[in-house]
């Protein structure tokens, strides 16, 4: 599967509205309106690759139609209007991975940065931001930069 960036951008709202959460494939660019999350790294289906038109990234299916990007309950989703489906994008599991490849199992990264076998998983499977300063530490015990886990 073919991995992506996708930035989720978040649109200040005026008083007593509602902020707008979107995903894009650039980062937010507009100054005081809004800002991104800096990017995290999601897997897409098969048959979708990112392409380029016109200078700007875009996804499209296997015939090179354009799919769009949504967000639904603050998760990405890939809009094929085309097949008329929407596909919940996964995100990319650098720390799992880089774990097992590692032969460590969750109790002994989970021990070695002293949090629970749950937080572990959540931070693993995207369901839990961590800092800096987590990354850093499985980092060093893992044997490998910091920023290969983000």
């Amino acid at each position: 599967m073919e991995r992506v960036t996708l930035y989720k951008i978040i649109r200040y709202a005026a008083p007593g509205t509602e902020e707008e959460q979107s995903y894009s494939l650039m980062p937010w660019e507009l100054g005081d309106e809004g800002e991104d999350d800096g990017g995290h790294g999601y897997l897409l289906p098969e048959g979708y690759v990112l392409a380029e038109r016109d200078g700007i990234p875009v996804i499209v299916d296997r015939d090179g139609v354009s799919c769009g990007i949504q967000a639904y309950n603050g998760l990405p989703v890939l809009v094929d209007l085309t097949k008329k489906q929407a596909i919940l994008l996964e995100i990319e599991k650098k720390l799992l991975e880089r774990r097992e490849a590692a032969g460590l199992t969750r109790a002994e990264l989970a021990s070695y940065l002293g949090i629970t076998q749950k937080e572990l998983y959540e931070i693993e499977n995207g369901e839990k931001e961590a800092t800096t300063g987590f990354f850093r530490r499985a980092a060093e015990f893992l044997g490998c930069d910091w920023l290969e886990l983000i």
